[in-house]
């Protein structure tokens, strides 16, 4: 009896294992098995399985119903997929093939014609269907070869389009930029102005298609005279009359096709006669504008040389200058008509009285406290220093002061010589802050954004910041904010220069509380280089920064798409084929 019953749950265990059944498909989102391939593998396993267990063939192991795997080589792999019950395991096997992909590229005898006619294309690779489109409008052509020719009749750019597709429906797209158009001319011109007679050189210079020339070059001088004609890109030609002329050139390519190109005028003339020049005051104050006149017949260009290292050339017959320093200095002018200069006109003028001139600094040890140097010129009968902050004036040479602490004014000083009862003045800007550093984390994960900020700083707006946070040093930058990201693990002081300029002493701002910058430490030793079919073992040494800060999750990519995200120490990988491949590793810690 015992013997029966035994046989009967014998019989019953194999039809109940044999009764479970396990299969898997495979699919892409475009349809096509192309490198690289994204292939989405589905389970459809009966009964209630416990585990999954694949092998992709690329070296890629995992578990899981429904996995995604990418594969980057083409060729044939054979698919396992191991479905576990709970007393026994089915193990199914089919075999998937990764097509070579296609990457097009396009080649033309010219990418530029100045004429309506054909370009020629070349696509790559050789041996597959191309679906051309030419960008005019003309539809698509399909080809089973490599080469071929169009026609371009108007003028404008193309976008010349291919799709080339291999055996397996693998393909790929690329463009390329032709374009019909006239050729572009530019010149030059050599003197273009002065006295006549006027021997002038003119030069062109074309952008043509690459296998075309210029067969002429039809230059017009703009005197109403014939045109010239050279086979040369440059002429030379005499100015005999004064005037302003616009000469052109014309190319002519071996295609026929033409541009024009105008040069900027040119003018010539006569030098000037009967020239005068006088200042309106022969004797000024330091803190006035000298005022000249010139003139001189036929002038329509004045060139003034004011004797103090400075120049400038004027249309007008009214020129002003404002001098730097006192003394009699000797003023030149030069008429000119149409760039050809007359004689020059030469006389003095005398700058007397005071200039105003200071220069300041605040003391780095109270930056509230400036003092001032008075640098002004001249009988300094008096002196009044006004700072700008209601304070009562002082009258000494020099000068030191002391500022609000948070503040922008305007200091001045005043100089008079009683002698000759001339004064002048002087403003600049003084700036005072009692500028902080904010930054409302105290601790930070390696590679997240951190915000400080400058409180209450100064008005000056051309003050500049120099920033060490979080272990690095940038800027400096105008702006008082800083996204800064942590890249560095560290207990840092942070602290922010700043530079109001070379009359300042620079503040430098420091944070009232360290940032911590925290996170895995990651670290890692493996083979650099080793023969495909051969184990590619890593020697993880990471640990967390902080030893209270236990890394949660680890994530491996030997860089084919495989990942392991529960291993410390991965197991060992074959890699199925020769290659460069990135290992990198990444990893998550309880914060």
């Amino acid at each position: 009896m015992h013997k029966f019953q035994l046989l009967l749950f014998l019989l019953f265990y194999s039809v109940y294992a044999n009764s479970q059944t396990a299969d898997f498909t495979y699919q892409t989102k475009d349809g096509l098995f192309c490198t690289p391939s994204v292939v989405q593998f589905t389970q459809s396993a009966s009964g209630n399985p416990h585990a999954f267990i694949w092998n992709f063939g690329n070296g890629t192991v995992t578990s899981g119903s429904d996995p995604e795997v990418s594969y980057t080589k083409p060729g044939t792999y054979t698919v396992k997929l191991v479905v576990v019950y709970k007393n026994n395991a089915i193990t199914v096997s089919k075999t998937i093939t990764i097509n070579p992909s296609v990457t097009a590229s396009i080649k033309t005898d010219r990418s530029y014609i100045c004429a309506p006619g054909d370009i020629n294309f070349t696509a790559s690779p050789a041996g597959i269907n191309y679906e051309w489109d030419f960008g005019d409008g003309s539809g698509t052509i399909t080809t089973t070869t490599n080469t071929i020719a169009h026609p371009f009749s108007n003028k404008q750019d193309y976008s010349v389009k291919l799709k080339a597709t291999n055996a397996a429906g693998c393909y790929d797209t690329t463009s390329i930029k032709v374009t019909l158009k006239d050729p572009t001319l530019t010149g030059t011109v050599t003197p273009p102005s002065g006295c006549i007679p006027a021997m002038v050189r003119l030069t062109a210079s074309a952008n043509i298609p690459s296998k075309s020339s210029v067969s002429k070059y039809t230059w017009d001088f703009g005197e109403g005279g014939a045109p010239v004609t050279t086979a040369s890109n440059s002429t030379t030609h005499i100015y005999n009359n004064t005037g302003v002329y616009a000469p052109t050139v014309m190319i002519t390519t071996n295609e026929g096709c033409t541009d024009t190109y105008t040069y900027p005028r040119i003018a010539f003339g006569t030098p000037p006669t009967n020239p005068i020049g006088y200042p309106v005051k022969a004797i000024i104050c330091g803190s006035e504008a000298a005022r000249f006149v010139a003139k001189a017949t036929k002038a329509n260009s004045y060139t003034w040389n004011f004797g103090d290292g400075t120049t400038a050339t004027v249309s007008d017959t009214l020129a002003s200058h404002k001098y730097k320093t006192l003394g009699t200095k000797t003023v030149t002018v030069t008429p000119a008509f149409n760039g050809c200069r007359g004689a020059s006109v030469t006389f003095t003028i005398n700058v007397i009285g005071v200039i105003a001139g200071y220069k300041f600094a605040n003391i780095c040890s109270g930056k509230e406290t400036f003092s001032f140097n008075n640098t002004s010129q001249g009988n300094l009968s008096t002196i009044n220093w006004n700072f700008g902050d209601s304070s009562s004036m002082v009258k000494t040479l020099n000068a030191s002061h002391t500022y609000p602490t948070e503040g922008a004014f305007s200091s001045s000083l005043l100089v008079i010589d009683s002698i000759t009862g001339c004064r002048d003045s002087l403003t600049q800007p003084i700036y005072t802050a009692r500028p902080a550093l904010f930054n409302p984390d105290t601790s930070v994960c390696r590679n997240t954004i951190t915000n400080f900020s400058v409180l209450n700083s100064y008005d000056n707006t051309n003050a500049t910041y120099t920033w060490v946070v979080t272990g690095t040093q940038s800027g400096p930058f105008k702006d008082s904010t800083l996204a800064d990201k942590a890249t560095i693990l560290g207990n840092f002081n942070n602290y922010v220069v700043i530079n109001n300029g070379a009359t300042y002493c620079k503040d430098t701002i420091r944070l009232d509380h360290n940032i911590l910058v925290r996170g895995p430490q990651l670290d890692f030793t493996a083979p650099s280089s080793l023969c495909f079919d051969s184990v590619y073992t890593v020697t993880n040494h990471s640990k967390p920064y902080l030893p209270q800060d236990s890394i949660r999750l680890w994530y491996w990519n030997f860089g084919t798409g495989s990942l392991n995200d529960t291993l410390y120490q991965p197991d060992p990988h074959t890699f199925t084929g020769s290659g460069k491949f990135n290992v990198k590793l990444s990893a998550i810690d309880i914060n």
